[in-house]
């Protein structure tokens, strides 16, 4: 009985312990194959980092909104006031100038409203929202401001509308200094700096005039004017006529300005006694109207051979009075020039052979080698028809 007790005991023990064996060999599994957890914050991937300019910086925009809160007229728009504004900011060194940027970009091709603080809108620079407040907007013209211990200095350009275009203003004559920027908004300097005294102005070299279509009349009678503005932007001018009308001193290494675009050179040099520069490289392949171009230019003999003047009409007066001119000129193309009235009147060193020139459409042409007859002898005259011959040597 006792045995029977004993195989019983042993029987009902073994799934118990087996259950064990399993259950610790299953917890040991589970053990290995349980990882610690993960407490790294993973960064979203294309995260654009989130920035905020310093403080000095905004100062600084806030600075330049202030200066400029009276340099806008009606005929800016408020996109117009941003880019302007981004100008004078990158001027000063601040960076990221594509996030400065209209808050409410709605206005942007509204035009400004004339009268004092009626234009009140904010900027955004990143994160940060800029109020501006326009102080005075006049119609239709930006005022001249002057430094108030120097009154040849210009603090703040004005300019005015007239039909088209936006004229620079310039009443004071006797100015030395302007501001190193020039508005975008000028696109003309008719007349810009008649009559002006003073022989160099401060920051002038500096304008980006990339903006500038006409250079009309701009320094005519500017009598002492010599400043070096070799390095104005001029590829968008188209009218160059008279722009050193008597600019007597004025003698400036223009050789590399684009011309390009230009149709009408008539007198841009007339009386620029002292002017003696190199322009072989100017492309004038659109002029149309040289007349008069070097009348009374009595220093020019800067060389001008490659020029294509196949556009050109006139040639009126074009070296009359040019005393020291003698470049050869030879192989420029007047096949559709008309008016050669007084071409070389006066010009007493001119001594070049014109013959291969084609002369078919030429009407006029009197006084062509007036007083330099001895010099331009038939053997070197262009080859005219009989009838404009006939009136050649007119007085």
């Amino acid at each position: 009985m006792k045995n029977i007790l004993k195989f019983l005991s042993v029987i009902t023990l073994i799934p118990t312990t087996s259950l064990l064996v399993i259950s610790c060999t299953t917890q040991t599994k589970e053990t290995k194959k349980t990882k610690k957890p993960n407490t790294e914050v993973k960064k979203p991937k294309n995260q654009t980092p989130t920035f905020s300019p310093n403080k000095q910086t905004i100062d600084e925009i806030k600075n330049i909104l202030e200066q400029q809160s009276e340099a806008f007229g009606s005929f800016h728009t408020f996109q117009d006031v941003v880019d302007q504004i981004k100008v004078y900011a990158q001027n000063q060194g601040i960076k990221d100038l594509d996030k400065l940027e209209l808050l409410d970009k709605t206005l942007a091709n509204k035009n400004l409203i004339p009268g004092d603080n009626k234009n009140n809108f904010k900027l955004k620079y990143f994160d940060i929202e800029i109020p501006f407040v326009l102080k005075t907007v006049l119609q239709d013209e930006v005022k001249t401001k002057y430094s108030p211990t120097n009154l040849d200095e210009i603090t703040q350009i004005g300019y005015k509308k007239y039909e088209t275009h936006i004229r620079l203003n310039i009443e004071k004559k006797t100015i030395t200094k302007v501001p190193v920027t020039l508005p975008l908004k000028i696109n003309s300097f008719y007349n810009a700096f008649q009559n002006l005294k003073t022989q160099n102005i401060i920051n002038l070299d500096k304008w980006n005039t990339s903006n500038v279509t006409s250079f009309t009349n701009a320094f005519n009678n500017a009598k002492n004017f010599n400043t070096n503005i070799s390095n104005w932007n001029t590829s968008k001018v188209t009218d160059m006529s008279g722009v050193f009308f008597d600019a007597e001193k004025f003698d400036q290494p223009i050789g590399k300005w684009n011309t390009s675009k230009v149709t009408d050179m008539s007198a841009m040099f007339f009386g620029a006694k002292n002017f003696n520069q190199d322009l072989n490289n100017w492309d004038v392949k659109n002029v149309k109207n040289m007349a008069h171009m070097f009348w009374d230019a009595t220093k020019f003999n800067g060389k001008i051979t490659n020029w294509d003047i196949s556009n050109v009409a006139s040639t009126n007066n074009m070296f009359a009075d040019a005393e020291s001119f003698n470049q050869d000129i030879s192989k420029w193309d007047t096949s559709n020039v008309i008016d050669m009235y007084g071409m070389f009147a006066r010009a007493k060193s001119f001594r070049q052979s014109l013959k291969k020139w084609n002369v078919r459409k030429v009407a006029k042409a009197q006084n062509f080698r007036k007083e330099i007859e001895n010099n331009l002898i038939e053997e070197k005259m262009p080859l005219f028809n009989q009838d404009v011959l006939n009136h050649i040597d007119q007085k």
